[in-house]
């Protein structure tokens, strides 16, 4: 909650307030909505704050530019240095343009996903789709996989050459129009990368295209609390995020075969399971096949 250290103005039409907010969000009505959600923002009305956030993450993502900088504004008014709203405002104002490296924290979940996807890419030709700060590509390449990384920025990958330098090739480009030839690699792996693509369907069609054994992909789950009330995500670089039956559905029309696992649990300890477990799913984990594929204990 952002506003925990700072005073909330209380009032006793807020919870009303928030309601009607919620339901105008909910039903797609951003510009109802964005009003209730400066009323909210300006009595400082705890409970809402997050969701104020995610319907201006909502209006970004939808165009409405003009209702994400208000809303962006009226956090900014009560927390001056959040910095989310900042990057919405620098975005759109083009003071300054939001990178990958601006926040260079590789989280746990990325982590296990790129672990996994070592095992089964240890010897093979590897293409890194959306390579981010460059530390899966070394892990790939410390599992004896010959690595070629590519991302659209070009600041990521000189970051990831000098933060985590390894013997691998580094190609700025991007996901939905890779600069490669048919079946040149033996594997393409992708983590948390086409949940930001709007093409994705392009994407997958692309790295389908270069691989000649697997296509391997981990994406964020859509969780409750992750998802805004009109079902986009919170987080407001995401276009898509998908449940365990809804990314099936996706790869079922760009893969005849592939297999979804899961990186289970809280925190920054997630663990692998190829069946659903009771604990918090995190991320779904693909494995598309294209050809062959290694026995797992190889």
């Amino acid at each position: 909650m952002i506003l925990a250290d700072t005073e909330q103005k209380l009032s006793p039409s807020a919870p009303a307030l928030y309601e009607a907010f919620l339901a105008r969000f909910a039903a797609g009505d951003y510009e109802t909505a964005a009003a209730l959600g400066e009323q909210l923002a300006q009595i400082r009305y705890a409970p809402a704050i997050d969701h104020v956030f995610g319907l201006s993450g909502a209006c970004f993502r939808s165009g409405r530019h003009d209702l994400a900088l208000r809303l962006a504004h009226s956090l900014l008014a009560v927390v001056p240095n959040f910095r989310p709203a900042l990057e919405i405002v620098s975005k759109i104002t083009g003071d300054r343009i939001y990178r990958t490296t601006d926040n260079p924290v590789v989280p746990a979940v990325q982590v296990a996903a790129y672990r996994v996807f070592a095992s089964h890419c240890a010897g093979g030709t590897v293409i890194d789709v959306g390579c981010g700060l460059g530390l899966g590509t070394q892990i790939l390449t410390r599992s004896g996989a010959r690595v070629v990384a590519t991302d659209i920025e070009g600041t990521a990958l000189h970051y990831a050459r000098e933060t985590y330098p390894v013997d691998a090739g580094y190609v700025q480009g991007s996901a939905t129009h890779l600069p490669f030839a048919s079946r040149s690699f033996d594997f393409v792996t992708c983590v948390d990368v086409i949940e930001h693509i709007p093409d994705y369907g392009r994407a997958l069609e692309e790295m389908k295209r270069v691989a000649r054994r697997g296509v391997l992909i981990s994406t964020p789950n859509r969780l409750p609390e992750n998802t805004n009330p009109d079902g986009t995500p919170r987080n407001y670089w995401h276009v898509f995020e998908w449940s365990p039956e809804q990314i099936c559905a996706v790869l079922a029309k760009h893969f005849r075969e592939f297999d979804l696992n899961f990186l289970c649990g809280d925190g920054d300890r997630p663990y692998f399971s190829r069946v659903r477990r009771a604990d918090k799913i995190q991320a779904l984990v693909v494995i598309a096949y294209s050809g062959s594929m290694p026995d797992e204990s190889t």
